[in-house]
């Protein structure tokens, strides 16, 4: 479901949904429709500047048999910080937590500097990784709709994050010649 169905919004104003999948599916992204691209967090949905009547489109496909589900939703971060604390678990079509060997490894990666980043690993113990506060690289590039991925060997999953102005550093735009 989407909700609410329709709603006014002022001219520049954002326009804000709640996207919920049933059980055992999950959003397609990026959600279409003739909005401006917004931001998905959780089931919350938020778009871009409307200027004009526009749609938001919300598609929705099954889960994979296996996969890996963000158990907490990604926060955003400020510019020159790291991830908060995030856990990530191996989930069967439903979303029930696959309990595991303790000798798994979940990696956490981004797409940045032309190809993709490591930003940390961790060990799943009973179908869930544990990455504890900054344990992953800064992001210094203001960015909206960030994508994190989690890998492990045939199972995958992704969401989504901003990185946000704000926090302790902050580097010019040609402070290095790549950066997160």
């Amino acid at each position: 479901t989407i909700t609410p169905a329709s709603q006014s919004v002022n001219h520049g104003g954002t326009a804000s949904f709640t996207v919920t999948p049933a059980t055992g599916f999950h959003v397609v992204l990026p959600l279409g429709g003739t909005c401006g691209q917004g931001v998905l967090s959780g089931n919350d949905y938020v778009t871009a500047q409307v200027t004009a009547n526009c749609s938001v489109v919300a598609s929705f496909e099954r889960n994979p048999p296996h996969h890996l589900a963000f158990v907490t939703p990604v926060a955003d971060v400020f510019q020159g910080d790291r991830l908060g604390a995030l856990q990530v678990a191996i989930v069967d079509v439903e979303g029930n937590v696959i309990p595991t060997d303790s000798t798994s490894q979940i990696t956490l990666s981004t797409d940045a500097c032309g190809g993709t980043v490591e930003l940390a690993q961790a060990t799943v113990e009973n179908g869930v990784a544990s990455f504890p506060a900054g344990a992953t690289k800064r992001f210094y590039t203001l960015a909206s709709g960030k994508a994190l991925t989690a890998g492990s060997g045939s199972f995958g999953g992704s969401t989504t994050f901003n990185v946000v102005s704000g926090g302790g550093l902050v580097f010019a735009n040609d402070f290095d010649g790549c950066r997160l």
